[in-house]
């Protein structure tokens, strides 16, 4: 069903992905620029394997997010070792992904929930104070409810990024066109977007494809909600499979940079 020997596009204009058997790490690197004086970066490493198909095409996708570091360093202020602390009972999830890549629920809100208890009783033991109390406070209302918690979850750069709706769904003249909801800098923004994939499909010298993705100028209102640039880069294998995502951010002088990289063996 591949189209010329060069194209990884099938003829009705759809990208597919053979889930079975999928499993990958990747480098996450994710730098905010405040201004040009106050620059954080974090990095971190994330395991993606594929589970099963369970439903309509639906599958079960295993994600380990660890080894997080702050400006090339472990957490080492009190905060940032709580908040390090806090992220342990969701470090490992598992998601449901429709089709088209997009995730649909969480398979193991229950499990999450328990090791939580757990580690809340053993924080009181390590903590004390009013900030304490309310950083956890707020870690327990963004986790306990499951549809509050999968939609903090996609704040994350590599969640949001990585399954993201370039799958099953056609793109008329390579372009397609979908509506992100992404938060940077602690402001949520709904965004038009404009997919296009390059070379009409076909794989460059390295057997890739390139899709890009940016703000659909015709159709984002940026008097209602200003932002200078919102551009991203997938660059597929010949199988479709994500190895890497490069992405910048920019809204008043700030500035968001991710790139998401394929770990080799």
């Amino acid at each position: 069903m591949i189209v010329g020997p060069k194209k990884s596009l099938y003829k009705e204009n759809i990208l597919r992905f053979n889930t079975n058997e999928f499993k990958k790490k990747y480098k996450v690197e994710v730098v905010f620029e405040e201004t040009i004086y106050d620059r954080t970066r974090i990095v971190y490493e994330v395991s993606v394997e594929n589970l099963e198909v369970i439903a309509s095409g639906n599958y079960l996708c295993y994600v380990v997010m660890n080894n997080f570091l702050i400006n090339n360093k472990e957490p080492d202020l009190i905060m940032e070792q709580l908040a390090h602390k806090c992220r342990k009972p969701y470090e490992t999830l598992v998601l449901i992904i429709s089709k088209n890549g997009e995730i649909i629920g969480l398979n193991n809100h229950p499990d999450i929930i328990e090791k939580w208890n757990v580690l809340k009783k053993r924080l009181a033991v390590e903590y004390s104070g009013k900030e304490f109390e309310k950083y956890v406070q707020l870690t327990e209302d963004a986790i306990i409810k499951p549809e509050i918690f999968l939609s903090k979850l996609k704040n994350d750069i590599f969640i949001s990024q990585f399954f993201y709706p370039i799958y099953e769904e056609a793109f008329i003249g390579f372009a397609k066109k979908n509506i992100e909801s992404a938060k940077f800098f602690n402001i949520n923004y709904k965004i038009n977007m404009l997919l296009s994939i390059q070379d009409e499909g076909e794989l460059n010298e390295d057997g890739n494809m390139i899709i890009k993705k940016s703000i659909d100028k015709n159709e984002y209102n940026f008097h209602q909600m200003p932002i200078d640039s919102f551009d991203t880069e997938y660059v597929l294998n010949s199988k479709s499979e994500i190895v890497k995502i490069k992405g910048k951010f920019d809204n008043h002088n700030r500035r968001c940079i991710f790139n998401i990289i394929e770990k080799i063996k």
